[in-house]
């Protein structure tokens, strides 16, 4: 695997994880605002936020789960690199 081939994996687990991460601050703005809910609006409220966390939150492991290997691979090879290190 080439260097440019592992930063694009790199830069596509960021990506995931800024989505996913953009999707738990909207959930957590609707629990914060619980208040303002009535028990059935707030429960719809977050089962509406759900298919898309959900979504979110596999595309980010799956692109985790790719990225690990990929540096697992490279360690298990012997393979280094100093700039993939300080990033």
């Amino acid at each position: 695997m080439t260097q440019e081939e592992i930063k694009q994996a790199q830069q596509e687990c960021q990506v995931t994880m800024a989505k996913f991460r953009e999707q738990m601050e909207r959930l957590a703005g609707i629990v914060e605002s619980y208040e303002g809910y009535s028990p059935e609006a707030f429960e719809e409220s977050v089962k509406e936020r759900m298919p898309e966390l959900r979504r979110h939150t596999q595309v980010f492991l799956v692109r985790l789960q790719i990225f690990v290997e990929i540096l697992n691979n490279r360690i298990l090879r012997g393979d280094s690199d100093e700039s993939l290190e300080r990033s």
